[in-house]
């Protein structure tokens, strides 16, 4: 048996369904950026308009992560109004590219936003773990410190003076420095941390991060 619907019915169904799409139309929904040297955050703005007929309420902002906050002026648009959505991002430790997906409800449809941030970080160092076993003599073992803007950034002078490991030489170019280390011996195990302290300046300030390796004897 075939139900069938009188057409104004299914017209009604159909003004209803588009009713509740593309409520809120966004400039955009995806936001990269590229962050400075000494930026703490960034922030991503998303613009949109209400090109409903109906008044919409953003009724929940939710960001996939802790670290990237939502900000909404207010939260209810009449027909035709526009608002926006700002997502600020602190970094923290945070390095490399991040990426953040802020989720937003309305009382008519739904919306994914992201957000991009590319944070680059003032240097590597490789490995970050030198391991040596108990059961063989002590050998050198190479560490790689490299500084990725070295006309912003400065390498301090590292504390170098190990208790259970010897800085046997150091090798550097123009913004990488090669440290050969080795135990004094590998009769116990030890675990020791080596920090390389970086600064850079501004006009205002200046700013300083501390990158380490470990040294073990397992």
């Amino acid at each position: 048996m075939i139900t069938r619907f009188p057409f104004p019915a299914i017209l009604c169904l159909i003004l209803f369904a588009l009713s509740l799409q593309g409520q809120l139309a966004f400039e955009t929904t995806e936001v990269e950026i590229k962050a400075g040297l000494l930026d703490k955050q960034t922030t991503a703005s998303y613009k949109f308009t209400n090109e409903s007929d109906e008044t919409v309420v953003i009724t929940n902002l939710k960001s996939s992560c802790g670290c990237t906050v939502p900000e909404l002026e207010k939260r209810e648009y009449a027909p035709g109004e526009s608002g926006e959505i700002k997502a600020v991002f602190n970094f923290g430790s945070r390095r490399g590219v991040q990426r953040k997906r802020i989720a937003v409800t309305t009382t008519g449809d739904n919306y994914s936003l992201l957000f991009t941030t590319h944070i680059p970080d003032w240097a590597t160092v490789d490995p970050q773990i030198l391991r040596w076993s108990m059961k063989d003599a002590p050998a050198p073992k190479e560490v790689r410190l490299r500084i990725e803007a070295p006309e912003d950034i400065e390498l301090l002078s590292p504390n170098l003076n190990l208790e259970h490991f010897e800085i046997m030489d150091m090798k550097s170019g123009e913004n990488e420095w090669i440290y050969s280390v080795m135990p004094k011996d590998t009769t116990e195990r030890v675990t020791e941390r080596v920090v390389f302290r970086l600064q850079a300046r501004n006009s205002e300030s200046k700013f300083i991060r501390d990158f380490a390796f470990h040294c073990l004897i397992r």
